[in-house]
């Protein structure tokens, strides 16, 4: 038996972001690191040193200084220059701690949010790494194509990912999907693993329960926009689709909770001012329309999850979105609620697979709404996705299962496929 094949020991998680309890990445890393514990490893996660809501957390360890935002009328060079700063006293505080600690042979890092700009800090540790027999498990969530950065940059991002391979027994690469891993073997032509397992939400909080599946008000079918408000995820099809939807229904048979929170980078887009506005004066005029501008903490967040019967995912078969899993999809399926979705779309292959949902033409608030008539229409007749189903795809995507999953890969026992797809 090798000697990396040894009772578990640590499990690490390591992210720069980690930062509050109300975001989902504090729940994720939550709920894997209790899924850790359970097998026996000794358990952290290094996050950020304002991190002051998750400090009396046992397995927290404050690690990355804060971030220094962008001023106003900061020019591009000096923004360009506070990152790098950033990055660089990012990577110096992540080898100290690593330094400090004594590693075994076995123990295992998990790098779920993987920055794209930190590929070049990895690539510089990977001996480090290997020479310890220490597994580095890094997570790429997003489509190469989609990557949001210069053409440069993104050069420079490929090239240090393409020689991460020196060490494929310690080093593994991660992605989200196979048609992100598609995408990156082109690239690559190295072993790419598909995580499968999303890990809602859910799994980190007690309070969330099969009762919470059940309509929302009695003889009222609620609706709701979940997540970000985006124009990737097609939040500026929903003033259309409502309008739409008003002919067909009677006002007070239905009622809509849209989220309407856009990151700054986001909110001055024109498409999402403009739906923006028209939700806005609908609201004024409608009394079923309820919008949501601030975001939502994470008990916020459960209780908008509850009240609600169906919830909209119309994410637009064209964006980065498309093919990469959706948290917000994976707990309103935990909690039983009825999705609609965008063809063309990861979600739909989801929905298919459960045989629960509705799809709609990708881009088409026409369809969206009769989409949404089906929904309302199947949830009144009193259709619940089935106990089985709904049981065996919590099953597949509790983090129990991820770690599973990363102790097999450690093991040698998964094999990956480097090959790129034919022409």
């Amino acid at each position: 038996m090798d000697a990396d094949q040894t009772s578990p020991k640590r499990f690490v998680i390591i992210s720069t972001g980690l930062e509050s309890v109300g975001l989902d990445e504090y729940h994720y890393t939550k709920a894997v690191l209790e899924a850790a514990r359970d097998r026996g490893y000794e358990v952290h996660a290094w996050g950020r040193k304002d991190a002051e809501e998750i400090r009396g957390e046992p397995w927290f360890r404050a690690v990355f200084s804060e971030p220094r935002h962008k001023a106003p009328g900061d020019s591009y060079l000096r923004c360009a220059w506070r990152a790098a700063r950033r990055e660089l006293a990012w990577f110096g505080e992540l080898r100290k701690t690593l330094k400090n600690l004594p590693w075994s042979p076995g123990d295992k890092v998990f790098v779920h949010t993987f920055r794209l700009s930190s590929a070049w800090q990895w690539w510089w540790l990977q001996k480090w790494f290997a020479t310890r027999k220490v597994h580095l498990f890094l997570f790429l969530r997003f489509s190469p194509s989609f990557v949001p950065m210069s053409r440069n940059r993104r050069w420079l991002y490929l090239f240090f990912i393409r020689r991460l391979g020196a060490y494929p027994r310690y080093i593994h690469l991660l992605t989200v999907s196979e048609e992100v891993r598609l995408e990156y073997a082109r690239i690559i032509h190295r072993a790419i693993y598909v995580l499968n397992q999303i890990v809602p939400s859910t799994f980190s909080d007690a309070q969330w329960d099969d009762q919470r599946a059940e309509p929302s008000l009695k003889g009222v079918t609620t609706v709701g926009f979940v997540g970000h408000a985006r124009l990737e995820k097609g939040f500026d099809l929903l003033p259309e689709a409502i309008r739409w939807l008003s002919q067909k229904l009677p006002e007070e048979s239905v009622r809509f909770l849209i989220q309407c929170y856009a990151e700054e980078m986001h909110r001055n887009e024109p498409e999402y001012m403009n739906a923006l506005e028209r939700l806005k004066k609908m609201q004024s005029r409608a009394r079923n329309i309820k919008l949501i501008e601030s975001p939502l903490s994470f008990t916020d967040y459960a209780r908008f999850l509850s009240s609600i019967d169906i919830a909209l995912h119309p994410h637009r078969a064209t964006s980065q979105y498309a093919i990469v899993p959706s948290g917000t999809f994976a707990d309103a399926v935990v909690m039983g609620k009825q999705c609609v979705v965008s063809d063309g779309t990861w979600l739909a292959g989801q929905v298919r697979a459960l045989d629960w949902g509705q799809i709609f033409r990708s881009g088409d608030a026409a369809d969206l709404a009769d989409a949404i008539v089906r929904a309302i229409e199947s949830w009144r007749r009193g259709e619940r996705l089935s106990t089985g189903k709904r049981a065996a795809w919590v099953r597949k995507h509790q983090p129990g299962e991820l770690v599973t999953f990363l102790e097999e890969l450690a093991k040698g026992s998964i094999a990956g496929d480097d090959a790129p797809p034919s022409a």
